[in-house]
């Protein structure tokens, strides 16, 4: 009895996956300026229980809201780490795997329904002329993050190329086209 409970020890965490600890619905917006791609818009919807952590540690004035300072508490507590994991953002330009290495305008807030949002911009070059197919993936090998995203909800914001087009779907995420094709 004894060698099967220590067996079962010992073999346990084989059998058992890794599972998130954090939900997070998640959207990407594609901004244009003067027909060309400027930059991702994205933001971050987080599940209740993260909420009340970053609100335990971030909310110093207990008014269930981030503000002021308290933005950037939590950028440096719990946003500014990310990007050790490429902020989980998987992205390429034309088949071409890229690694953001800039994030501006970071943001964190309570939204209407009470849930802790990150919004932060992704600045992205795109080559000139031709064919642009853009994949926006979100990604976390270790799978304690766990991301969804809805359908139709990315958005083209700007003055946009014609033909422009935004594919959201559970395959590929976010993915904007547009160009000759």
């Amino acid at each position: 009895m004894i060698r099967v409970l220590v067996l079962t020890a010992l073999l346990l965490p084989v059998f058992l996956p890794a599972h998130p600890h954090v939900f997070v619905n998640s959207n990407v917006d594609f901004i244009f300026a003067r027909k060309r791609l400027s930059h991702l818009e994205v933001q971050w919807r987080f599940d209740a229980m993260f909420t009340s952590q970053v609100l335990l540690a971030c909310d110093a004035n207990k008014d269930r809201r981030i503000s002021g300072a308290e933005v950037s508490v939590v950028r440096t507590r719990f946003f500014k780490n990310l990007k050790n994991f490429n902020y989980f953002l998987a992205l390429w330009v034309n088949e071409v795997y890229l690694r953001q290495h800039a994030i501006s305008s970071f943001t964190a807030f309570i939204a209407r329904d009470g849930h802790l949002n990150y919004r932060f911009r992704v600045p992205v070059t795109v080559p000139s002329g031709g064919a642009v197919t853009i994949k926006v993936m979100n990604n976390d090998t270790s799978f304690f993050v766990a991301f969804m995203s809805r359908a139709g909800t990315s958005r083209i914001r700007g003055l946009r190329p014609s033909g422009a087009k935004v594919l959201n779907n559970a395959k590929v995420q976010f993915q904007l086209s547009y160009g000759v094709q």
